[in-house]
């Protein structure tokens, strides 16, 4: 083989990785979630979730695996998540705006103070099942801490979700925006 078709076949290579990793590189791109869990009706595990998800969170099965006299908890089940990825922040589901259920399992652990019983700390992770809607092959993870305030428990969530209507421009924005509003609080395990 001559140093010239070496040269042209190492190029037509190399051609050929830029392009792959570029078709990779335009597919779905990771999008960062946060916001908060509000109690609708715990008994029957149900909530409502604020911020970059919007909509319904219901417990669907729940499982004790540990509940100590030390104030140590552990558990596991499943949840179903309803509504749209708030993009625009506004508040509300509109026309546009990516829309389906989530399909989670998690691991919750907490702490209780062994005499009252009150909540000290919780946390757990979500770990995502899968979608549909907008959501349909989703996949990602999706963080909540249990804090503790005078006014009750306060949930908040982080998480990242990678599903076919993502997009790298969508991330763009988002992370500006959650860069600008970014504070002290995080989710479950940060």
């Amino acid at each position: 083989m001559s140093r010239i078709t070496i040269l042209a076949s190492a190029l037509a290579v190399a051609s050929l990785a830029v392009a792959v990793s570029g078709a990779v590189a335009a597919g779905p791109a990771p999008i960062s979630v946060k916001g908060t869990q509000t109690a609708v009706d715990e008994s029957h595990g149900k909530y409502t979730v604020q911020g970059d998800l919007l909509g319904k969170w219901q417990m669907t099965g729940f499982k004790v695996n540990y509940a100590g006299p030390d104030g140590g908890f552990v558990g596991n089940g499943k949840e179903l998540f309803s509504g749209c990825r708030d993009a625009d922040r506004s508040g509300a589901c509109e026309a546009g705006e990516p829309t389906g259920t989530i399909r989670l399992s998690f691991v919750y652990w907490a702490t209780y103070n062994p005499k009252t019983k009150a909540l000290l700390k919780g946390q757990c992770v979500h770990p995502v099942l899968g979608g549909t809607g907008v959501f349909k092959g989703v996949t990602g993870v999706i963080h909540m801490k249990d804090t503790p305030t005078p006014s009750g428990v306060r949930t908040t969530y982080t998480g990242t979700l990678l599903y076919g209507g993502s997009s790298t421009a969508s991330t763009s924005s988002l992370a500006t925006r959650e860069l600008a509003g970014r504070n002290a609080r995080g989710g479950c395990g940060s």
